[in-house]
């Protein structure tokens, strides 16, 4: 049997059940990419770097979020980007060598690489690393070496899966988060991994921000205008503001998401 929740949490500034917004958004604007429906591209001379943007372009310019498949075995040897890189681990092991200290990410875990930072980085042997980025500009790569020096490593946001907190939300029916920028169950920005129990719902509503969502772990769903949609793991949706939409984990494994949104995350509860 299904089990249905509408977590009831101040701390997320819910409201009461049939007090949803006015504003009702078209699901014309939804972003929705099952793992099945990704289309990807290989980056020329990358030793078979394949990318599937999911909004915006990585090999274009301007703001982007796209999957990144890193063969196994292969590396980059000492480099910087020029713009921030907050990338998401989902498959395999990723690495990055800084100050000469190298750090394994497996997947679930999560980096952000400072502008201008030096670093080696690679995929381990074995799987192939499935990343996920998403980057306010465009994605770079120039190289360098450790002598000539660059950004400090003082800002760089490291969380491999073993270092994630992990918080239940009050009344929530088990749904946990780990924020790893900002906090989800405050105010502003934020980035988080999710744990969402498999069998659990939530009932009809909307959320009042755009609700970007990288499924890790599980199969997570979407019923919206009547139609489910099924995001195993490598899936991405975007959840337009003020969509009304149900949703939950199917049975089977717990569903492991990463979220980031630009303003706090809310649940208003509306009637159908």
């Amino acid at each position: 049997m299904m089990k249905l929740i509408l977590p009831v949490l101040s701390a997320l500034a819910l409201v009461a059940c049939g007090s949803g917004s006015d504003a009702v958004a078209s699901p014309t604007n939804l972003v929705s990419l099952p793992a099945s429906q990704l289309s990807w591209t290989e980056l020329p001379n990358s030793g078979g770097v394949k990318y599937a943007n999911v909004q915006g372009d990585l090999a274009g310019h301007g703001n982007y979020e796209a999957f990144v498949l890193f063969p196994n075995g292969l590396n980059n040897p000492f480099h910087v980007h020029t713009q921030d890189l907050p990338t998401v681990v989902l498959k395999g092991t990723f690495y990055a060598i800084v100050d000469g200290k190298r750090i394994e990410y497996p997947a679930g875990s999560y980096y952000n690489l400072p502008a201008n930072m030096p670093h080696f980085s690679g995929c381990e042997t074995g799987d192939d690393c499935l990343l996920f980025q998403y980057q306010r500009d465009h994605f770079d790569l120039v190289p360098t070496t450790p002598e000539a020096g660059g950004a400090s490593s003082a800002n760089l946001v490291s969380f491999p899966a073993k270092d994630l907190k992990w918080t239940e939300l009050p009344g929530s029916g088990g749904v946990k988060y780990a924020n790893v920028q900002g906090d989800l169950a405050g105010h502003g920005k934020y980035d988080a991994f999710v744990i969402f129990p498999n069998g659990l719902n939530n009932p009809f509503h909307v959320h009042t921000q755009d609700l970007p969502t990288v499924v890790l772990k599980g199969t997570f769903y979407a019923i919206i205008d009547g139609k489910r949609i099924d995001y195993p793991p490598g899936s991405y949706y975007n959840l337009p503001a003020n969509l009304q939409h149900f949703s939950g984990c199917a049975t089977g494994d717990d569903c492991l998401l990463f979220q980031y949104q630009s303003d706090h995350f809310d649940l208003v509860p509306v009637k159908q």
